[in-house]
């Protein structure tokens, strides 16, 4: 019976052999992208504005806030990869996945009670009053707030590690049509986590810096809550006027619009072009698709710098290279940051979705997790070195420059960041050279189907036949 067509390999989530037309399939992945869009609502205006929360409300010193955020970011990818090996040998995919959005959960709950109760917080100051002394959070208040970050950042680690390969276990990669399915889920991943970021870095946003953080963290409670009940259901089958202003935290959202119409275009045209051109159903390989993305990564850097000397020549010819940034802006559209943004949009959608795409088909079954982690890793080590490039830099030109180094400073119109982007670009341009290297010495594997009649598409003959580049 066609509906009684057992999946090898596949188990339902009561641990019984999947059935092919009961199991999975595009139906079963679109709940889980609408599970990844809600976390990604939840947590990245936490990751842009939380420094503001550190700074204004709990009277962090600004080093201080900035290591904070910087740890808790790190943390949060760094353990993606011991979140994956438990999904991989111990707990399995599905239940890391829950387990991980019920931390989430209680993270931000945690948060939110702190945010709500001022007996948990430091007494109000104004941080403008040079005579004003501000207490720093401490004690009990002061662990209650790290309990509740590091739970989140364990929640986070593991929907991370775990729901972008739940999701492509959906799909056969035996199978022609569904192997064509897979490829586009990853490009939809991309796009949940950029819709789910739209409505963070506008809406939450603008809760947090107006209606107060104790709504910000309960909206993000209430969205977490709402992508375990999607998840569980996986269980059965100046702008517009001169009034308006943009928060600072909202200026990620531009890269997030970009890619949001971005992806669909190279989904549904770009890529069954290329396909028709190469014959391989992803359009190119994953090895390519990456290093488009590193190239368009060092571009971007180099726009942002030029760029970068232009608003400082607007702040010269105004007057206002001593300004106070926030008190009086400079006569120059925020949308100048556009051409950056849209550069490294593009860029994202290319090595993003290219890292996933090859970390998920180069691995094992019994490793699959495991080695999509690698992708968060290497954003959480990108955490943490930040912090060391910067410091070595300040350290570096500290004698070379009248501030006392690029970066020094809260004044970006008397310092080097032009710079410091001109460096990140090399730096991008070094790396894209030496991935061009160890790519064109790579041999994928061989995935042959255990059906008579179809080869998956990877077969490693048959790539490296059409892509010579790499």
């Amino acid at each position: 019976m066609k509906g009684d067509e057992l999946v090898e390999g596949k188990l339902d989530w009561k641990g019984r052999t999947a059935l092919k037309y009961k199991h999975g399939g595009f139906r079963a992945s679109m709940l889980i992208l609408g599970t990844f869009a809600f976390e990604n609502l939840a947590t990245l205006a936490l990751a842009v504005n939380l420094i503001t929360y550190f700074i204004a409300f709990l009277h962090f010193q600004v080093a201080d806030a900035a290591n904070h955020l910087t740890n808790f970011m790190g943390t949060s990818y760094i353990l993606s990869i011991l979140m994956a090996l438990l999904a991989d040998t111990l707990v399995g995919r599905f239940r890391i996945t829950l387990i991980s959005a019920l931390l989430e959960l209680m993270g931000f709950t945690l948060l939110t009670i702190q945010a709500s109760m001022p007996k948990l917080k430091p007494p109000p100051c104004n941080l403008l009053d040079p005579t004003a002394t501000c207490e720093e959070i401490s004690g009990g208040n002061k662990a209650l707030l790290f309990v509740g970050l590091y739970m989140l950042a364990c929640g986070s680690g593991g929907l991370k590690a775990g729901l972008p390969t739940h999701g492509a276990d959906q799909f056969e990669e035996n199978d022609p049509k569904e192997a064509k399915q897979m490829s586009s889920f990853f490009n939809l991943l991309l796009l949940a986590l950029c819709l789910g970021g739209a409505i963070s870095l506008t809406l939450l946003v603008w809760i947090q810096d107006n209606k107060g953080w104790d709504w910000g963290f309960g909206v993000s409670t209430i969205a977490i809550f709402l992508s375990i009940i999607l998840f569980a259901q996986t269980m059965d089958r100046s702008v517009i006027s001169p009034s308006f202003k943009i928060p600072p935290a909202s200026l990620a959202i531009l890269p997030v619009i970009f890619l949001i119409f971005l992806i669909p275009i190279y989904d549904r045209l770009v890529v069954p072009f290329l396909r028709r051109l190469t014959g391989i159903p992803t359009g190119v390989t994953h090895l390519q698709r990456i290093g488009v993305g590193l190239i368009l990564s060092a571009i971007s850097m180099a726009v942002a710098a030029i760029l970068e000397v232009k608003r400082k020549g607007v702040a010269r010819d105004h007057g206002l290279l001593e300004a106070i940034p926030q008190v009086q802006a400079l006569p120059i559209s925020i949308f100048w940051l556009s051409f950056q943004y849209f550069i490294f949009g593009i860029a994202d959608m290319f090595t993003y979705v290219g890292l996933l795409e090859f970390f998920y088909s180069e691995a094992p079954k019994a490793l699959k997790s495991f080695s999509t982690s690698f992708l968060w890793t290497s954003m959480a080590l990108g955490y943490f070195l930040s912090t060391i490039l910067v410091k070595i830099v300040n350290s570096a030109t500290k004698k070379s420059t009248r501030s006392g180094g690029w970066l020094v400073g809260n004044n970006l119109n008397t310092n080097h960041l032009n710079l410091f982007y001109w460096l990140l670009s090399i730096m991008s341009l070094i790396n894209f050279v030496v991935y061009l290297f160890v790519a064109k010495r790579y041999k994928y594997r061989v995935q042959i189907s255990t059906s008579p009649t179809n080869v998956n598409y990877y077969h490693s003959n048959e790539i490296e036949q059409k892509s010579n580049a790499l």
